[in-house]
C-alpha cells in the first residue's frame, strides 16, 4: 500500500484530491499521513470529507479516517462505477474540485455518468466554473473525452449554494501535445455580480477596458443567480487551440477596482510568454495527459501546486516519467512519457 507524507510540496487539500482521483483509475490503495499538516487548522476539511465519500460511493470502497480534521486517511477503491450522483460541499467547499477529482476516473467507468455537485462555483484558492468549463473541459475534450457541464447556480463564499451538473461517457484518453496558443479568434471580459450594487461591475469593466484595449463590444456587465452577494471578474481569450479563461474574486473589504487591477496585471504576465497553458491548468491536465500514456504541453514556471501533482503521479504511476524544463518564449515545457 502506497503511503504519502501530505505535508510535503505544496502540503494542502490537492493532495488528498489527486491520491482520490490516481486511487479510483489504477485501483491501488493509499494512506496519506500529516494531511495539511502545514496549515494553520491542520487535517481533513469538510470539502475534503466529501471528496472521500464521493470517491468511496463511485468505486463502492472503504476509508478510514474520513472526518473532519483528521491527519491521516485510509483509502482502498473497489470497482469503480458509473451512474448517477448527487454531492453537497455547502457551504465552505468547492463544487468545481470535487467535479474536476472525479472527471478523470469517470471517463474510464463501465458507463455513462451524471453528476451533481451542490457548493461553492467562484470560490478562493480554487477554479471558477467558468475556467473549469472553457478552458479545463475543451482540453479534455482535445484528449478524446466525452464530457459536458452546465451551471445551475452561481456559488459565491459566505452562502455558496451553487450547482453545477456534468456528464461523462467513458472514453479513453489520447494522447495530445498542447505547445501553441494559435490566433485569437475572440476576446471577452465580463463582471458579475450578484445581490451587489450593478455599479461594482460597471467600475471592474472600465478599468479593464482602460488596461487591455479590445475595444468597449469586448466588455460586458452580468447579474447572476445566487443565494448571497458576490462578484466575479471573468477574462477570456479564445485561441484557434486554446481558451485562456483567467478570474478574481472580488469582496467588499477592497475597492473593486483593485481586483480588477490585480486580473489584468496577472493576465500582462502570461501573454508576456507565448504558453498555451495557465499556470493553474497546468497542474489540472497533468493526470488526464497521464492516463493517455503521455504527451507534452507548454506552460510558465511550474507553481508548488504543479510541483506536487508530479510528485503524487510518480508515487502512483512509476513507469511514467515527467520532466519540467525551461523553453523558449518565457515558457516551460512538461513532458510525460514511458520510462
Amino acid at each position: 500500500m502506497l503511503t504519502i507524507d501530505a505535508s510535503k510540496g505544496e502540503g494542502g487539500g490537492q493532495i488528498v484530491r489527486s491520491a482520490l482521483a490516481l486511487s479510483l483509475v489504477t485501483g491501488k490503495p493509499f494512506v496519506l499521513e500529516n494531511i495539511r499538516g502545514g496549515k494553520r487548522v491542520p487535517g481533513l476539511g469538510r470539502q475534503h470529507v466529501v471528496a472521500v465519500q464521493a470517491a468511496v460511493e463511485m468505486s463502492a470502497g472503504e476509508a478510514e479516517g474520513a472526518q473532519v480534521g483528521s491527519q491521516k486517511l485510509r483509502f482502498t477503491p473497489r470497482k469503480l462505477s458509473g451512474g448517477t450522483h448527487r454531492w453537497n460541499v455547502n457551504p465552505g467547499g468547492s463544487a468545481v474540485l470535487i467535479a474536476q477529482m472525479l472527471i478523470p476516473a469517470l471517463c474510464r467507468a463501465s458507463e455513462p455518468s451524471e453528476i451533481v455537485v451542490e457548493g461553492g462555483t467562484h470560490f478562493p484558492a480554487s477554479p471558477a466554473y467558468d475556467h473549469f468549463a472553457d478552458s479545463y473541459l475543451p482540453l479534455l475534450r482535445k484528449l478524446g473525452a466525452d464530457v459536458r457541464a452546465e451551471l445551475w447556480r452561481h456559488g459565491f463564499p459566505g452562502e455558496a449554494g451553487g450547482a453545477l451538473r456534468v456528464w461523462i461517457s467513458p472514453r479513453p484518453f489520447a494522447r495530445a501535445d498542447l505547445l501553441q496558443r494559435g490566433r485569437v479568434v475572440a476576446r471577452r471580459a465580463l463582471a458579475k455580480v450578484a445581490k451587489m450594487s450593478r455599479a461594482i461591475a460597471e467600475r471592474e469593466v472600465a478599468v479593464l477596458e482602460r488596461r487591455l484595449r479590445w475595444g468597449k463590444p469586448a466588455f460586458a456587465v452580468e447579474e447572476v443567480d445566487a443565494l448571497g452577494p458576490g462578484n466575479a471578474i471573468v477574462v477570456t481569450l479564445r485561441h484557434t487551440e486554446v481558451s485562456l479563461v483567467m478570474t478574481e474574486l472580488g469582496n467588499r473589504d477592497e475597492p473593486a477596482e483593485v481586483f480588477a487591477g490585480a486580473l489584468a496585471d496577472r493576465l500582462e504576465l502570461f501573454l508576456a510568454t507565448d504558453a498555451p497553458v495557465d499556470p493553474y491548468l497546468a497542474d489540472q491536465i497533468l493526470v488526464p495527459m497521464a492516463l493517455a500514456g503521455g504527451g507534452r504541453f507548454r506552460t510558465v514556471e511550474p507553481t508548488a501546486h504543479t510541483r506536487t501533482q508530479i510528485d503524487v503521479l510518480q508515487a502512483f504511476l512509476p513507469e511514467l516519467e515527467v520532466r519540467a524544463e525551461p523553453d523558449a518564449g518565457g515558457a516551460w515545457l512538461v513532458s510525460l512519457s514511458a520510462r
